[in-house]
This record gives C-alpha cells, structure tokens and sequence, in this order.
C-alpha cells in the first residue's frame, strides 16, 4: 500500500509537471526529442516494427541513415525491459505515447528505489521513505537524462545493483570467518 501511494504520487508529479508544460495529454507538444537534437521516436517505430516482424534487428539501410542501427543500439535502446509497451500499443500512437512511456519507466524506478530503502532501512519513517524515493525520482541529475529515455533504464536498474552487490558481498563475508 506504502508502494502504490508512492506511485500515485509520482504519477501526480509528472502529470502536473507535463500539463504546467503543455505535453500531451495536456496539451500539444510530446516527448521526442533526444541528445543532440536527434528524435527518439524513430527508434521506437523501428523497435515497434522488429516487434512485429516488419523489420530485422540487423542491418538496414533505413535506420540511423545506414549505420547499422548506430542511432537505434546507442544508449541500449533496444534491450530495455520497459519496451514492451510498446509491443501494445498501435504504430501510430507511439510518439503521443511518451508520456505514458516516461510514467512506466518513472513508476519502474520508484518501484526499485523503494524496494531498497525499505529492504535497508525497514524502521524508517514513511515520510523519509517518500521524501528520499521522491528525490530520487525527481533529482536534477536524473532529470536531465530524461533527454535519453533508454538511460532512465540505468537509473531504474542501479539501486537493485547495488543493493545485490551489497548483499552477495554480506554473505560473502559471513563464510570468511
């Protein structure tokens, strides 16, 4: 119950902060532009075609302007687990669909960040528990790769690193002494 408030609290923060910004669904603009200025949603409608049987993962002339899927494999855009939305989703909708695609992924890292503190630190406060997972979502640093939609993969997956390392490392060392 604790988890899913924190989620429905992260869901409210993005959705205030894209409708303050005129994102869909809140108004006309949406969420495509990637680093450098290059568009994201040309990677996910080759992903949506692989998919579907449309596209080979190999070689192909028109992806990344022959590269060899050079703007498609960056930032590991094609091993994310969040992709499958995109499995469910129509072809035509995938660019006004960032929003939800962002929602995911930010409802992923909440998920990941909380299951840590809580795991670490069972007798903590909620309001420290949400206030840390907040900032955790939501930091300036994190926030800027929202640019890179596959790097929020990283952000979702790095607590459950460390947290496994750390704790392969603890029974590591009770079998040293």
């Amino acid at each position: 119950c604790e988890c899913l408030f924190l989620m429905v609290l992260v869901s409210l923060m993005w959705s205030v902060t894209c409708a303050v910004k005129g994102i869909y669904p809140f108004g006309t603009k949406v969420l495509s532009i990637g680093d450098m200025g290059e568009q994201t949603i040309p990677i996910y409608t080759f992903l949506w075609d692989v998919m579907h049987g449309d596209k080979s993962i190999f070689f192909d002339w028109n992806t990344g302007l022959g590269n060899n899927m050079a703007g498609i494999i960056s930032h590991f855009a094609l091993i994310s687990p969040f992709n499958f939305f995109f499995f469910f989703i129509p072809r035509d909708f995938i660019e006004l669909s960032m929003f939800y695609f962002f929602l995911l992924k930010l409802l992923g890292i909440t998920g990941s960040i909380y299951f840590v503190v809580r795991r670490w630190f069972p007798h903590i406060r909620t309001v420290v528990v949400y206030a840390f997972c907040m900032l955790y979502v939501f930091s300036p640093f994190f926030v800027d790769y929202y640019r890179f939609p596959s790097w929020l993969d990283s952000v979702f997956i790095f607590p459950l690193i460390i947290f496994f390392y750390f704790e392969q490392m603890h029974e590591k060392g009770k079998g040293i002494g």
